[in-house]
């Protein structure tokens, strides 16, 4: 199937749970940069002009986690992002916590990620995204060293196959 993507044409394959755009093959020669534009094309979930400037940078940061791991904005890679989030960076439960409970991001969590996807379905996914959690811990703990997460600027123009062959990143690809 194509779509349109920005200016180009890219060669989309979809299912049910997941849209794989080029920042999400293991051997994609994008940079980080390019992998953020396609990620915004595609994700495009938040409005950075309404957010503090904390959230805001944290969400830039969160964006660059998304492309280097490989992650697309759907609840069940929401889920793995967190998961090499926790293991595969310097950001700790402690942080995941923090800025969860601050006023701007617990709205918008609950009212646009929760709200959105509802209880049930989140309940859900807590159980269908198991495997696949346990086996990106495994790999994140398996990367020569953490991804500094605030850090991802000086990454823009590098290749994401050669920033992930750096830290040993195996994108993790849901079997079929």
């Amino acid at each position: 199937m194509l779509i349109k993507i920005g200016r180009a044409l890219r060669d989309v394959q979809v299912d049910m749970r997941t849209i794989t755009c080029d920042y999400q093959r293991t051997d994609t020669t994008q940079t980080l940069r390019e992998g953020l534009d396609e990620y915004h094309v595609d994700g495009g979930v938040y409005d950075a002009g309404d957010m503090t400037e904390a959230s805001a940078q944290w969400f830039r940061s969160h964006d660059a986690t998304h492309v280097l791991f490989g992650c697309n904005t759907t609840p069940e890679q929401e889920a793995l992002t967190s998961t090499w989030t926790m293991f595969g960076t310097d950001w700790q439960v402690a942080d995941f916590i923090a800025e969860g409970t601050r006023p701007d991001q617990r709205s918008r969590l609950m009212g646009e990620i929760v709200g959105g996807v509802g209880y049930g379905r989140m309940t859900f996914l807590v159980f269908a995204t198991l495997p696949g959690v346990i086996e990106v811990a495994r790999r994140a703990r398996a990367m020569r060293r953490k991804w500094i997460i605030g850090d991802y600027e000086r990454y823009l123009d590098v290749p994401l196959d050669e920033i992930r062959r750096d830290y040993h990143i195996q994108v993790y690809q849901r079997p079929n």
